[in-house]
């Protein structure tokens, strides 16, 4: 029954059990949303909603056979899973993850949740969808430790920074490892070359790996990491022409436990690709929110931290582009610090973000994730720009407000 209780217990895990039987599909769910899922699984405890467990700038990773049922997937999760479009999904097959190998580390005992008949692995949970309309835990898995062994290619000194960011983060144990000392040991041989080629896709990759790490270090009292900032490389990378490596290498080594990062969409060429805009420490305070210029009445709320500032861009010019929800993509603050406000009397599909102040605040539909002490909010862009009419700076309060004080 306890078992029974747990996969029933989030709509969006019963959503993926129904999609995979009603669709004849197989697919799993992998990465660190299953890790959590199977965390809180392991540890007795209830997860009432999958997105609302997320850390900050986290990804939605499906594995399934074809490229075919990958399309399924994709088209389902749009229609069964609305608040999912906040998110980046990323659906490989296995033949795109084999390519992984080439990779400098190649982690193994990772947990993945199968949806539909399969050969189950050792590693698998598998869930069925049954005609009573509840979620049958078919397989569980024999979780054991995370490994890490050196991938099969040559090592690429360009990845590694990325790379003991990423075990870092979600595998901090594993830092002591022999393969994570070899990538150690060539940084430590080459470090203007690993610098040298942090750039384009490398840059953006390794930039959002470090503030992730920077958030979870602030929420996590172990430390394991801190060493590692003594070697001679991340001098070099703190000396990089993009500034934001200078911000977050400086939290990374003074280690506080509130911080605030937020991204925004930014258009290269034909599409909008996210930037990390925004690495501070978050000021805790109260913070007075006047929405009304009234000079009688004043209406006003407290803000749980500072505002967060961004510049928006122009928005869809009339008779020229068509507004369409996420088309800009989604920008993104995610915080180690105080719990946001949730209003007890919304649904979690209703959650909302306050948004400026004075005669221009508004309230826009959002996605509020926790996971521990690390909190996030998404908020579709280009509804941002089309509701701010123009580019100018405005104000995102990340942590919600409420009529108190």
């Amino acid at each position: 029954m306890p078992d029974l209780d747990f996969w029933n217990s989030a709509s969006e895990i019963r959503a993926l059990a129904n999609v995979a039987a009603q669709k004849k599909i197989t697919f799993s769910l992998r990465g660190s949303v299953a890790e959590i899922v199977v965390n809180a699984h392991s540890s007795g405890s209830t997860v009432e909603s999958l997105l609302g467990i997320l850390p900050p700038f986290c990804d939605l990773d499906f594995l399934v056979d074809t490229h075919g049922n990958g399309r399924v997937l994709e088209g389902e999760l749009a229609a069964e899973l609305p608040a999912s479009r906040f998110l980046r999904i990323d659906v490989l097959t296995p033949d795109e993850l084999e390519r992984y190998r080439n990779s400098n580390l190649i982690i193994e005992n990772l947990p993945r949740i199968v949806f539909g008949d399969a050969k189950f692995g050792e590693n698998d949970f598998g869930l069925q969808w049954e005609s009573n309309g509840e979620v049958k835990l078919v397989h569980e898995a024999s979780v054991g430790i995370p490994t890490v062994k050196r991938g099969e290619g040559e090592l690429r000194v360009a990845d590694a920074l990325n790379d003991i960011a990423h075990v870092a983060r979600r595998h901090p144990d594993l830092l002591n490892s022999d393969p994570l000392q070899e990538l150690r040991d060539a940084l430590m041989k080459r470090p203007e070359e690993a610098v040298a080629q942090t750039r384009g896709h490398r840059e953006r990759k390794l930039l959002f790996t470090l503030v992730k790490l920077l958030l979870f270090r602030a929420a996590h009292e172990q430390d394991t990491f801190s060493n590692w900032l003594d070697d001679k490389v991340w001098d070099i990378l703190e000396r990089h022409k993009n500034r934001r490596f200078s911000e977050v290498l400086g939290l990374l080594r003074e280690r506080p436990q509130d911080v605030v990062v937020a991204a925004v969409p930014r258009r290269k060429g034909s599409v909008w690709l996210s930037d990390v805009e925004h690495i501070r420490r978050a000021r805790i305070a109260p913070v007075r929110i006047k929405l009304s210029s009234e000079k009688v009445v004043s209406t006003f709320l407290w803000g749980r931290m500072s505002p967060v500032r961004i510049i928006t861009d122009e928005p869809e010019r009339p008779g020229c582009c068509r507004y369409r929800d996420f088309s800009r993509g989604v920008t993104e603050v995610g915080w180690a610090g105080p719990r946001q406000y949730v209003s007890k009397s919304e649904p979690d599909e209703a959650a909302l973000a306050l948004i400026g102040r004075g005669d221009d605040a508004f309230m826009a539909p959002a996605l509020r994730s926790s996971d521990g002490q690390q909190h996030a909010i998404r908020i579709d862009y280009g509804f941002i720009c089309q509701l701010t009419g123009e580019a100018r700076s405005i104000e995102i309060h990340p942590a919600g407000a409420d009529d108190a004080g």
